[in-house]
C-alpha cells in the first residue's frame, strides 16, 4: 500500500475539502489522506477512522488513480429503491384510508406488487412524502355570531353589576363530560391539521 507524495497545492484542496464538504466519508477520506501525508502509519490510520485494511486500501487506490474525484462516491452505490415515485403515492393513498394500520397497508403492497415490505418501510416512505405520526391538535369550531356575542356579552356584564351589588350569587360553569374510553387521536397528516370541537358562543341561563 502506497501513495505518492502530495504536492501544495493538492494538500490545500484537502484541507479545504476536509472542513467544508457536506459528505462525512468525504470528511473522513481527505482527513485520511492528510494524515498520511504527514507520515502516520497504517495500522494508526486504520484505528483512527475504525475501517478495515482492504478499506484504506481502496481510499489510497481511488486516489492514486482519479485524484479529487476519488474521494467521492461512485452513482449506483447503496440498495436500490423498492418503490417508484407513482407506488410511493399509492402507499400514501392507503396510509390515508388507514392511518393506523400500516400493516393493512403493507399487505396491499404485497398483493398488488408482490413486494412485502415491513411497516417500518412504509413509514420511511411515508415520512419522504412530507407526512408525519403526531397527535392530531384540536382548535375552535368557529367565531359566534357577531350580534348574538356582544348581546350575551352585555348581558353577562349586567351579571357581574348585580353579584358587586350583592343581589344575586354568580357562579360560573363550563359544558363537560366524561369517558372512560378517551379519545386521542394520531394520523398521518402531511401538513398541519385541526380537529374542530364546539365553537366558543356564550351561554347564558
Amino acid at each position: 500500500m502506497f501513495i505518492r507524495e502530495i504536492n501544495p497545492l493538492s494538500s490545500k484542496l484537502l484541507q479545504r475539502i476536509y472542513r467544508q464538504s457536506r459528505h462525512h466519508q468525504v470528511r473522513q477520506r481527505s482527513h485520511c489522506l492528510i494524515l498520511a501525508s504527514q507520515g502516520v502509519k497504517k495500522g494508526e490510520l486504520m484505528n483512527i477512522f475504525q475501517i478495515s485494511y482492504k478499506t484504506l486500501y481502496n481510499w489510497f487506490n481511488r486516489w492514486e488513480s482519479e485524484g479529487m474525484i476519488g474521494l467521492y462516491n461512485k452513482p449506483g452505490r447503496g440498495s436500490k429503491p423498492l418503490f417508484n415515485s407513482s407506488q410511493k403515492s399509492q402507499i400514501k393513498e392507503w396510509a390515508k384510508q388507514e392511518p393506523r394500520q400500516l400493516k393493512n397497508v403493507s399487505q396491499k403492497v404485497q398483493e398488488t406488487w408482490g413486494i412485502t415490505p415491513s411497516t417500518k418501510t412504509i413509514k420511511r416512505i411515508l415520512k419522504t412524502l412530507n407526512m408525519s405520526w403526531h397527535r392530531m391538535r384540536k382548535g375552535v369550531g368557529g367565531t359566534p355570531p357577531a350580534q348574538e356575542y356582544q348581546e350575551k356579552k352585555a348581558q353577562l356584564e349586567e351579571l357581574k353589576q348585580l353579584d358587586d351589588r350583592g343581589k344575586i350569587d354568580l357562579y360560573y360553569l363550563d359544558e363537560t363530560g366524561f369517558c372512560l374510553i378517551p379519545c386521542v387521536p394520531y394520523g398521518w397528516p402531511g401538513g398541519t391539521h385541526l380537529i374542530e370541537h364546539c365553537s366558543s358562543v356564550v351561554s347564558i341561563f
